[in-house]
């Protein structure tokens, strides 16, 4: 599987086409052979017509998407290579970031009730198969750097307090809101820290004893949920006394 910075090469290499269209359909081209690298497209299963149909739809996205973002730059100063993840890839334009990839498996089924969560602004969702589904989602850009570990476990805190534990909390996947805006009655102001990564959130709620939670976060992929877990329970239990 690639690195991040040989994704970047080959992104950069689009810039030969200054052309909507040609860049669009390139942009595609590189779209579909990085998520193939990436993820199993269909399990068992080559089936060229759904994974050409999705790649239609997807292409279809991307300029709608382009032209309610761009701004006066040329398309491909416009469109930059955001990064990677598992099973997705993002690209910046201007204020926003949209990112293709697999659909969250996620149990949250309000990431925009919560003000720790970032907002999607838009989110399309194509079925593959019967199972399979993959999705482009549109969030504001936020700053990403000069994040601290208290940064980091404070939106940790923040998602448990809503009953969720936190999968995946790392620098990357914490920034802060850039600028301000409202989405959907909510306002949103700058400095506001957030969690960036919506596809590792599960659902225990509040009234779950602290042995079980302590297994759940064991279970976690990621160190930083068991080690954080931990210290909210101290906390909590700190609290009670």
């Amino acid at each position: 599987m690639k690195k991040p910075e040989e994704y970047q090469v080959l992104f950069d290499s689009l810039k030969q086409y200054s052309n909507e269209k040609d860049y669009l359909d390139h942009l595609t081209l590189f779209i579909k052979d990085a998520m193939y690298e990436r993820t199993v497209f269909v399990p068992n299963s080559d089936n060229d017509s759904i994974r050409d149909d999705f790649y239609k739809k997807l292409r279809d996205k991307l300029e709608s998407i382009y032209h309610t973002y761009k701004s006066d730059k040329s398309i491909e100063e416009d469109i930059q290579f955001a990064g990677c993840g598992h099973t997705s890839l993002a690209f910046r334009m201007g204020d926003v970031v949209f990112k293709i990839g697999k659909k969250s498996s996620s149990l949250s089924p309000k990431k925009n009730d919560f003000s720790c969560l970032i907002p999607v602004f838009y989110q399309s969702i194509t079925p593959v198969g019967e199972k399979e589904f993959y999705e482009v989602q549109v969030t504001p850009y936020v700053n990403t750097y000069d994040i601290s570990e208290e940064d980091v476990y404070s939106a940790y805190k923040s998602l448990r307090k809503c009953g969720y534990i936190w999968n995946d909390p790392t620098f990357d996947n914490t920034g802060r809101i850039e600028k301000d805006f409202s989405f959907e009655g909510r306002e949103y102001h700058a400095g506001d820290l957030v969690i960036i990564d919506l596809e590792d959130l599960a659902y225990v709620g509040e009234e779950t004893s602290d042995e079980i939670l302590e297994e759940i976060s064991m279970m976690s992929y990621n160190r930083k949920t068991y080690q954080f877990e931990m210290r909210y329970i101290e906390e909590k239990s700190q609290k009670m006394k």
